[in-house]
């Protein structure tokens, strides 16, 4: 599986039709540690300023062209 580049629409493929987060643009990898649920996850938002992660095991690389940041976080609202 190749790492998906900033803005890759990314899909939860244990997410249901009717789940707002079965879609998301890609914004970065995060390493978890702990006892439970460790491991890397993919960081994704729906470009409305909700966020979420989702298992790297369980998600699928729609759409890899990826986008500018600015595109998805107005200027200004993100990087403050």
């Amino acid at each position: 599986m190749t790492k998906p580049i900033f803005g890759a629409v990314i899909k939860g493929i244990h997410a249901s039709d009717s789940n707002p987060h079965q879609y998301g643009y890609y914004v970065e990898t995060i390493t978890r540690n702990g006892r439970m649920n460790n491991g890397e996850f993919y960081r994704c938002t729906d470009g409305k300023g909700d966020f979420w992660e989702y298992p790297i095991t369980s998600t699928e690389v729609i759409e890899s062209s990826g986008i500018s940041r600015h595109d998805i976080f107005p200027t200004g609202l993100f990087y403050r």
